[in-house]
């Protein structure tokens, strides 16, 4: 089989990595890549935002599975691109991929169904952004609403630090459209991780927890610097990955007997609709038989 890699970062090139030491991959293509992915796949430059043409070069050169790393081809659609044109892809439609594009649409999804997560408030006006901040005082916590490649989230342990970053996202517009919405957030200390997990919508197989190391200064100065490193230091969070991996078997074990359960209503239902249909023949037959005793 021949796969299409949709990026050209580390994520990609690790996911390349992984797909080149499986016997049923042939050849890998990677859009646009980069020089290390350039040694394990066949680097080509396209527009990674041209959903059209991104599937013609899947037709010509006959992918049988594209595997999209980057957040921004995903909130611009190209699964549900791909799926239309009968192209087998791996990645969330547009409307899931919302969950990343959107931090307003991600806070709202939890509020709406009870997941904790941080206090916020979304605003469009920089004016009512201030005035929320200085009602909350800080710390407090200012967000871009869109992809900012990773460099979104301001940390801010003074209230003019807060509003600085107001400006800097909805006036001087530094991300673009990202910060057309910010949101405005509750500060929590402790342990920060991310746990992600591949998931059919019935079974949930998690990854390894990660850690995104933001104080690389002393103090309280604090710059995004986009490693992740591995969790294995913290006991409180490799703990709760272990709930969750014992969560998912368990996910996994109760979707089996739900489809057991399923199928076996499905045969138990069809019984009854043979017996519901010997029932009419009988009837039938009765009332003829009754008929002609009548005659």
């Amino acid at each position: 089989m021949r796969v299409l890699v949709i990026g050209g970062g580390g994520r990609e090139h690790a996911l390349i990595w992984k797909l080149s030491q499986s016997p049923q991959v042939d050849k890998i293509y990677c859009i646009p890549g980069n020089p290390g992915i350039a040694k394990l796949a066949c680097c080509v430059e396209l527009d990674t935002a041209d959903n059209a043409a991104l599937a013609r070069f899947a037709q010509q050169h006959d992918i049988g599975l594209t595997v999209v790393g980057p957040e921004l081809p995903l909130v611009n659609g190209i699964s549900d691109y791909f799926a239309n044109q009968g192209l087998a892809v791996f990645g969330p439609s547009r409307a899931a991929a919302q969950i990343e594009g959107s931090k307003t649409f991600a806070k709202d999804l939890m509020r709406k169904y009870g997941i904790p997560s941080a206090r916020y408030a979304a605003f469009t006006s920089a004016e009512e952004a201030k005035a929320y901040i200085r009602e909350q005082g800080a710390p407090i916590v200012v967000k871009a609403d869109g992809l900012a490649a990773g460099k979104g989230v301001v940390v801010a342990f003074a209230v003019d630090e807060a509003l600085e970053a107001v400006d800097s996202m909805m006036t001087e517009r530094v991300f673009g459209d990202a910060g057309t919405v910010i949101v405005v957030e509750e500060f929590m200390e402790g342990e920060e991780a991310s746990l992600l997990a591949f998931t059919d919508g019935y079974t949930v197989v998690p990854m390894v927890a990660a850690q995104d190391h933001k104080r690389i200064f002393d103090q309280v100065k604090e710059i995004s610097t986009a490693i992740e490193q591995m969790a294995t230091g913290s006991q409180q969070i490799v703990s709760s990955v272990n709930r969750m991996d014992n969560l998912s078997k368990q996910t996994a074990e109760e979707s089996e007997i739900v489809s057991a359960a399923t199928e076996e209503q499905s045969a138990t239902m069809e019984e009854i609709a043979s017996s519901s249909r010997s029932l009419a023949h009988l009837a039938a037959d009765l009332r003829e038989a009754v008929g002609k005793f009548r005659v």
